[in-house]
């Protein structure tokens, strides 16, 4: 039996990181792009890779998360940033693929921020409405997706909500409330600013969603599927079972400042019923639970 092949786009990323373990454990070989060692801009680069290393599955994770709503950023350069590494790269591969490798097997990264915040609940066929650069790359690159799965390429989506591990950035506003609350277990009293407590969020644990990608990946016809928990948690909640897990209150700790929101998020609430009826969906974790185990993760790291 031949060994299973597997370029990893983006393998110094969260995503990146623990898809690289599973097919580890699955005993792939497997190739890690990552900023440092790949242009994936590159045309010529990206054929020549996938003609000669024939991947039985590519997995891209590399984006370009600048928000057009920073104070340092401009509309129209993100946007051509964004493009060039959201849309642009995966694009090569694609074409890679149709020219060179037709068995390959791609997966791509969306989000859920494609989505406008809504009060119905978003599934798949819910119309697009991306308001900043990211968002508008991602879904450039679906539409183009369907474009290759109708020429018989093998090329599915993800469409993510907020998932988390001991592999996220410090950026991230649930990374840190995981960091506050274990320094605040170690003694230290500085208090972290967030911006709202009061909005809600759908909070998955990424190893979970790496495995739904893999089964997403290797299922039987493509195509594109939301992962999510099909859960809302405000950020309190976060809160409070984060700092419970290490006997404290989060309100002797945390303050909140709306002045600091980059932007609205609103209420975003999925419809996972298209992910549960193709794949079995019980070793997912709950979100108690989840946070629960970064803590323990965290404290663990120490």
């Amino acid at each position: 039996m031949s060994v299973k092949r597997a370029i990893i786009v983006g393998s110094e990323g969260q995503d990146g990181m623990l898809m690289n373990e599973l097919l580890i454990n699955k005993r792939y070989d497997v190739h890690k792009i990552n900023r440092n060692n790949f242009d994936i801009s590159n045309n010529e680069s990206v054929t020549n890779l996938v003609k000669s290393f024939k991947p039985n599955e590519i997995y891209f994770f590399a984006a370009s998360h600048k928000s057009s709503q920073d104070k340092i950023s401009n509309f129209s350069d993100d946007l051509q940033n964004s493009i060039y590494i959201n849309s642009f790269s995966p694009i090569y591969f694609l074409d890679a693929i149709f020219n060179h490798s037709k068995k390959t097997r791609f997966f791509y990264a969306s989000s859920t921020l494609i989505f406008s915040p809504s009060k119905s609940l978003i599934t798949e066929s819910s119309a697009p409405n991306p308001k900043d650069p990211y968002g508008i790359s991602k879904y450039i690159t679906m539409q183009s997706i369907k474009s290759y799965r109708e020429k018989g390429i093998f090329a599915s989506v993800g469409i993510l909500s907020n998932h988390e591990s001991k592999y996220r950035k410090s950026s991230f506003l649930s990374k840190k409330i995981i960091l506050k609350a274990v320094d605040a277990y170690f003694g230290n009293t500085e208090k972290l600013t967030i911006g709202d407590m009061s909005s809600y969020v759908d909070w998955g644990y990424a190893p979970d969603f790496i495995q739904i990608i893999y089964m997403i990946a290797n299922h039987s016809l493509p195509s594109d599927f939301i992962i999510a928990s099909g859960r809302l948690n405000q950020v309190k909640d976060f809160l409070e079972i984060a700092f419970n897990e290490v006997d404290l209150n989060y309100q002797d700790f945390v303050q909140e400042d709306n002045t600091i929101l980059k932007r609205s998020n609103g209420r975003r609430e999925f419809d996972i019923s298209k992910l549960k009826k193709e794949f079995n969906l019980d070793f997912m974790m709950d979100f108690d639970e989840m946070v629960k185990e970064l803590i323990r993760q965290e404290i663990n790291s120490r």
